[in-house]
Formats: structure tokens, C-alpha cells, sequence
């Protein structure tokens, strides 16, 4: 189940499961730890020494939180300049007022341990949700991509405008609100007092992550020059027959490109036009750093000898303008026109040949030979 289906389902089964796949995801090097700061008591916390608050932010809160290596070191870094620059103080000050203050206000929570060196709104709202889990969870790039897949969601404009590798304490504070609501909704619906911020923000992180990852995998070995099928063109008769020797992982690497487009359709505008940089950003929220996708590749008006193959079946969203313009229309559009293929020929140009024709939504004529 999708985080778009589960969003507003009441079958408390359902997110039972989705909260138990969490620890599905956790490193097992990492799985004592994870116990350990989930049963975390924030008077422990509180009652630390500076000393042995600085190294628990050291030796645990930062490798809970940055499990990949550089960001880890980057953070411990920076974070080190207590020592060098002998400012435990600061940090002694920030250690104080994270109790004082009211949980209830996340705006003024967030601000204080944004303060901690090396921590951004991520790392300060992490380190909260572990202290105050009924108040707070975690928001990161997972959270937001998650709920912009929520179709007809109230708040789905205005996180559309977060950049989600880079939140800024305004949309901390938004996001925080909305898993604080979802859980008072939830501990309504359920009759129970079981939901909190940080159980919702668990699930944020965890759904459909197996997929995602799955995809970036398969995206992180593609280059910057998209891979092409061997395709064997075999002379039978004077007839071209196209063999397609399609790998099965580019095969699904082209699966989980369509469902990307699918999570993300809701996001863009019905005969709008995007640049190819526009229509990636928007991708991006589901595949990280992903500049190898396409778009000309799901355009009802271009064909080329790499989905050849398979063109009536592939999605079709867009309609080719020029070159890194595409207007969204959708899929079933009852698009009439051409489709065109580009071939380069001699002296490096590239030529423009009509080679089918679409009329009300459907495919009236394709022909496969001249996609030489």
C-alpha cells in the first residue's frame, strides 16, 4: 500500500503495518541503536552533564541521524567547533531551553536547536521527535516527497513550493503541524491515544521506500548518456523486423520511470508547458538526482528506435513543442497530429520524418521501417 491509498484510509490494521515496516528498513548495524532512541526518556536527556550531552549528540544522535558516512563526518565537524573554539557554553544554553520551552510551540522549539552546530532543520527536528515524540517527527526530503503524492491533499500547493533538501524553518513548522494533526485524527478515528508526530513521520519514511530505492539503484547505474537496448534489425523478405534485446533491468528501469510520472501527474498543469529542466525537478521528487530521464520518450509525437518496440503500449503524456519544450496533456488524450521521428544522417543533421499519425486518441498508422 501506497502512502496516497493509506493517507486517508480508517483500517487501523493498515497503519499498523505501515508502522512495523519502519524497522523493515533499518540497517541491522544500526538496529540497537534505533531501539535504544526509540525508548529514549527525555528527564535521561535533560539531566545530562554538557559533557555527556555533547558526546551523546556525538556518538549517538548523529549516526542515528546520518547514516551515510560524509554527511555524518561533515556534521561532526562542524559540530566539534564546541571543543576548538572552547563554546561548550553555547551549546550548554541551547541544552537549557530545550526543556524549557513549551513543546506545543515548534516555531520557537526548532529555532533553539537549529542552533546546535551542524544542525539544520532536519537534524534539529529529528533530535526533537526522539526527546518529544508526541509533539514532533522528523521532516526531511522523505516527508515531503511522500505527501506530495497524496492526490487532493489541502496542503499539497504549498509544499510543492519546499525545496526539500533544503527546508526552512516556515515549512518545519508546517510540516511538524500536519503529522500532529494526522495523529490527533487517527487517535479520534481509532479511539486511542496510540498516534503520535513522530510514529506518523516513521511512516513517512518508511513507506514505499523499498521501491523508491529499488528505482534509485537502478538509476544511480545509469549515466549521463541514456543506455540504449541492443536492438538486432533482422532483413526477412525485405520486411525489418525489430528484435528487442531489451535487458530485464532496463525493461524495469523504464517501469519505475512510468510509475514516477504516475505519483507525480497531479503536479502539473493540463497544457501547460515545461522545460526539460522543470519537468525533472518535478520527477526528482521521487528519484533523487535523476538527469537521465527523457521526456521526449513519453510524447504522444516522438518516436525513436529505443521504444519502438513497444510505442502503443508506453505512456503518453506529452506533446513535443521543441526542443526541451513539452506541453502536459496527460494520458488518453485524444490527441490528432503526426509523430515525427529525428534521425541524423549525413553531415551530422538531423532530419525530421513523419513516420505515423495519431487521429482522436488513437493510433491510425505506424510505420516501424523508416525508424532507421
Amino acid at each position: 500500500m501506497n502512502i496516497n491509498c493509506l493517507w486517508n484510509n480508517t483500517q487501523e490494521k493498515d497503519w499498523n503495518a505501515a508502522l512495523e515496516n519502519y524497522f523493515n528498513l533499518v540497517k541491522p548495524s544500526n538496529m540497537n541503536l534505533e531501539i535504544e532512541l526509540d525508548r529514549l526518556d527525555s528527564n535521561f536527556v535533560k539531566n545530562m552533564t554538557i559533557e555527556q550531552f555533547y558526546n551523546f549528540l556525538h556518538d549517538k544522535y548523529f549516526v542515528w541521524k546520518y547514516t551515510q558516512p560524509n554527511r555524518l563526518k561533515t556534521t561532526r565537524t562542524c559540530f566539534e567547533k564546541y571543543l576548538r573554539d572552547n563554546t561548550l557554553q553555547e551549546l550548554k544554553e541551547i541544552h537549557k531551553l530545550m526543556f524549557e520551552y513549551n513543546p506545543e510551540n515548534i516555531e520557537k522549539s526548532l529555532r533553539n536547536v537549529q542552533k546546535i552546530k551542524g544542525l539544520g532543520i532536519a537534524g534539529a527536528s529529528g533530535l526533537l521527535s526522539l526527546l518529544f515524540p508526541k509533539y514532533f517527527g522528523t521532516v526531511d526530503q522523505f516527508v515531503v516527497q511522500r505527501l506530495l503524492q497524496i492526490e487532493n491533499f489541502d496542503k499539497q500547493f504549498i509544499i510543492s513550493k519546499m525545496k526539500p533538501e533544503n527546508l526552512t524553518l516556515k515549512d518545519g513548522v508546517i510540516l511538524i503541524q500536519i503529522m500532529r494533526e494526522k495523529a490527533q485524527e487517527l487517535n479520534k478515528i481509532f479511539k486511542t491515544n496510540k498516534w503520535t508526530p513522530r510514529k506518523i513521520d516513521k511512516i513517512l519514511w518508511s513507506i514505499d521506500r523499498l521501491v523508491l530505492n529499488s528505482s534509485c539503484r537502478i538509476n544511480s547505474t545509469i549515466t549521463s548518456e541514456k543506455k540504449q537496448p541492443k536492438t538486432i534489425i533482422i532483413k526477412k523478405q525485405q520486411t525489418k523486423i525489430f528484435v528487442n534485446k531489451t535487458t530485464e533491468k532496463e525493461a524495469n528501469r523504464s517501469s519505475n520511470i512510468e510509475e514516477g510520472y504516475r505519483k507525480v501527474l497531479h503536479l502539473f498543469e493540463k497544457n501547460k508547458v515545461y522545460q526539460r529542466r522543470q519537468i525533472l525537478d518535478i520527477l526528482n521528487l521521487i528519484y533523487h538526482n535523476e538527469t537521465s530521464i527523457i521526456p521526449s520518450d513519453y510524447c504522444y509525437n516522438r518516436i525513436n528506435l529505443d521504444i519502438a518496440n513497444d510505442f502503443e503500449k508506453r505512456m503518453h503524456i506529452f506533446i513535443y513543442i521543441k526542443k526541451n519544450n513539452y506541453k502536459f496533456v496527460g494520458e488518453k488524450f485524444p490527441y490528432t497530429g503526426d509523430i515525427k521521428h529525428s534521425s541524423k544522417r549525413k553531415n551530422f543533421k538531423y532530419l525530421e520524418e513523419i513516420v505515423g499519425r495519431w487521429e482522436n486518441g488513437k493510433i491510425v498508422y505506424l510505420d516501424k521501417d523508416k525508424i532507421l
